[in-house]
C-alpha cells in the first residue's frame, strides 16, 4: 500500500458491478471519509447510499480476519485459527486428492455476482488447475443480454443519452435503484421532448414520470417484444433502408411474428393492446430512440431470447449505431474485459470444456459455466460424475440458490468446502476451512464495469486483519498446486498485463485514474457487423 497519511485518493467502488469513481479522504494513513469523484464521466461525484457505507463495511466488527479450520463437525461452530501458509497447504493438498481419485472435473468453483478483476483470477485459477465447472449467476445477470446481442449484432450496445434520444423505453430495470447515473439524462431527454415508456410489473420511481408505464405480467416480456415486431413490421414502420441493406432472414422473421398480434400478446402479458401497438409505434417513428434494459429480462424462463428479440427491436427501426440510439463503444484503453490470454481459456481442450456438469442443459455454445442447480445435483447424484470438493469465492448458495434444502445436503456432502468471504456467512459455517477476503478498499486494481465502457484505477487504502483480495489467494494457491508458470510474482505484475494494451503500467494508471471508450457511429459502414453474415442475424 502506497503511504497515503493525509491525502485525498482516487479509487473506485466495487459494491456492486457499477464501478463508480470515489475519492477516499485520509487522515494519519486511515481512510475517514468516502465522496462521489466529480471527475469521474460515470457517476459524476454522486454515490448511492451502498457507495457511501464503504468505510462501515470495511471496518465491520463481523468481518473476517484470519483464516480458520474446522474443529468438530461442520456447521458446529468451532473454529481454530491458522496461517496462511497452512490454509493454502491443506487446500491444495485436498485438492489434489479429489482430482486424483475423482478427476479435475471433480472440483468446482461456485462464485457469487461480478467482483470485477477477481472473476477473471477466478477462471484463471479453474482453468489452469483443468476443471470446466464454474458456477455463477450468468445465467441470470448480464450474459443473457450479452450473448444476445454478440448473436444479433455483434457487440453489447450502449444507449446514446447525449445527442439526445426521442424517445427511451426503459425495460426490466430500476434505474433509481441500480443505475442513478443513467436518471438525469433520462430526465433532461424528456424536459427536451423525448418520450419515455417504462416496462416494468412495478411501479418504480421512473414509471411514475414517464408517458406510459407498461405493467406487464411477470416473464412475459419475450411475447411482449414480439407483439412490439408485429406491430411494426405489419404497419410498415421499419427502417426498410437499414432492413434490406444491414440485416438478414427478415422474411423468416416476419412469419415468425404474425402468431403474435396485439390482442394474442395482450392475453399473454396483460398488458392492454392500445399500449402495446403505442408502445411500438412511438419508439419507431420517434428517431432516434435507445433502449436501456436490465436483469428484469433476464431473470425468466425465455430471458435469453427476450434479449434476443429486444436486440431485433433496435435493429429493424434504425436505431442501432446512431446518434441517440444505442452505439458500439470502443473498449477503453484498448482493455479488454475478460480477456480469453489472461483468463487461459484454451487451457481447457475443447472436448473437456464440452464435458462440464451443463452438458445435459442444451446451452447456447457462447456459454462457458455450469448451471447452479445442475452443481448440487451433480454433488448429490454423481450424475454426469462425482463432484467432491468446491471453491466458494464472494457467494452464499445456502441463502441464493434455488432449493436450499438441497443445497445445504450437497454442500455438507462434498469431501472438501473452502470458502473465501468477507464475513461468515451461512455457507462459509458449513466449509472447511474459510478464508478472509479483502474489501475493494484493501487492494489495488484496475476494474471495468459490464454496462459502461470505463476502466477506473482502484487503489488500496486499507488492510483488515490478514484479509487476501480474491486474487491473491488463487495466485498463491495456484503457486501450491505447482503451476509455477501460471503464478504471478505478486499481484502489481498482473494489473501490467492488463494495462500493456494501453502502453502505461500500473504505477502510472494510479495518476491518470480511469480510460473512457468512445461512441463509434454506424461503425458497421467500414466493416460490417461482427456477427457470420457481417449483418444483423435477425434469424439463424
Amino acid at each position: 500500500m502506497q503511504n497515503h497519511q493525509n491525502k485525498v485518493i482516487r479509487t473506485s467502488c466495487r459494491f456492486c458491478y457499477n464501478n463508480c469513481g470515489m475519492l477516499v479522504h485520509m487522515e494519519a494513513g486511515i481512510p475517514v471519509k468516502v465522496e462521489g469523484d466529480p471527475e469521474n464521466p460515470m457517476n459524476k461525484g454522486k454515490l448511492c447510499q451502498k457507495g457511501s457505507a464503504a468505510l462501515e463495511l470495511l471496518n465491520h466488527p463481523d468481518r473476517l480476519k484470519h483464516p480458520m479450520q474446522r474443529k468438530g463437525e461442520r456447521g458446529a461452530g468451532k473454529w481454530e485459527r491458522i496461517t496462511w501458509d497452512q490454509a493454502l497447504e491443506t487446500t491444495a493438498k485436498r485438492l489434489n486428492q479429489v482430482s486424483a481419485q475423482y478427476g479435475k472435473e471433480a472440483v468446482v468453483i461456485l462464485r457469487g455476482a461480478s467482483k470485477g478483476l477477481s472473476d477473471d483470477f477466478k477462471a484463471r485459477f479453474l482453468n489452469v488447475f483443468g476443471s470446466p465447472n464454474i458456477a455463477s449467476p450468468a445465467p441470470y445477470c448480464y450474459v443473457p443480454m450479452v450473448n444476445a446481442s454478440r448473436l444479433t449484432y455483434g457487440f453489447y450496445a450502449y444507449p446514446d443519452y447525449d445527442f439526445p434520444p426521442k424517445c427511451i423505453m426503459v425495460w426490466g430495470t430500476n434505474l433509481e435503484g441500480t443505475h442513478f447515473m443513467d436518471c438525469d439524462p433520462i430526465y433532461e431527454a424528456k424536459k427536451q421532448g423525448a418520450k419515455l415508456i417504462v416496462i416494468d410489473p412495478i411501479q418504480n420511481a421512473m414509471a411514475k414520470a414517464a408517458d406510459l408505464w407498461i405493467r406487464l405480467r411477470p416473464g412475459t416480456d419475450l411475447a411482449l417484444a414480439l407483439g412490439m415486431i408485429h406491430v411494426i413490421i405489419n404497419e410498415n414502420l421499419y427502417d426498410h433502408q437499414f432492413v434490406d441493406t444491414w440485416t438478414v432472414g427478415f422474411d423468416e422473421l416476419r412469419q415468425h411474428i404474425q402468431a403474435y398480434s396485439p390482442e394474442k400478446v395482450a392475453e399473454i402479458t396483460w398488458v392492454p393492446k392500445e399500449k402495446i401497438r403505442w408502445a411500438a409505434e412511438v419508439y419507431a417513428e420517434a428517431t432516434p430512440g435507445c433502449i436501456p434494459w436490465g436483469n428484469g429480462i433476464e431473470t425468466t424462463l425465455n430471458g435469453f431470447q427476450a434479449a434476443r428479440a429486444i436486440a431485433i427491436l433496435r435493429s429493424i427501426t434504425g436505431n442501432l449505431g446512431i446518434p441517440g440510439g444505442d452505439v458500439h463503444c470502443s473498449d477503453p484503453g484498448e482493455l479488454t474485459r475478460g480477456d480469453p490470454q489472461f483468463v487461459c481459456r484454451d487451457n481447457i481442450p475443447p472436448a473437456v470444456r464440452a464435458n462440464r456438469i451443463s452438458m445435459k442443459d442444451n446451452l447456447i455454445p457462447l456459454a462457458y459455466y455450469a448451471l447452479p442447480h445442475r452443481v448440487m445435483r451433480a454433488i448429490l447424484d454423481d450424475d454426469p460424475y462425482p463432484v467432491r470438493a468446491a471453491y466458494v469465492q464472494g457467494a452464499n448458495p445456502l441463502t441464493h440458490y434455488t432449493n436450499a434444502r438441497e443445497t445445504y445436503e450437497a454442500l455438507l456432502k462434498l469431501d472438501f468446502l473452502v470458502v473465501a468471504d468477507i464475513f461468515m456467512t451461512s455457507t462459509a459455517a458449513l466449509a472447511d476451512l474459510v478464508l478472509p477476503a479483502a474489501t475493494y478498499l484493501e487492494y489495488d486494481s484496475v476494474e471495468q464495469p459490464w454496462i459502461y465502457p470505463i476502466a477506473s484505477v482502484q487503489q488500496k487504502v486499507a488492510q483488515v486483519g490478514e484479509s487476501w483480495p480474491d486474487g491473491k489467494i488463487l495466485n498463491e494457491l495456484t503457486k501450491k498446486l505447482g503451476f509455477h508458470d501460471y503464478a504471478w510474482a505478486d499481484m502489481q505484475e498482473p494489473l501490467d498485463r492488463i494495462l500493456q494494451a494501453a502502453g502505461i503500467s500500473f504505477e502510472e494508471f494510479r495518476k491518470i485514474g480511469y480510460f473512457v471508450g468512445h461512441k463509434v457511429y454506424r461503425h458497421y459502414e467500414k466493416n460490417g457487423f461482427e456477427t457470420p453474415s457481417k449483418k444483423v442475424q435477425l434469424y439463424y
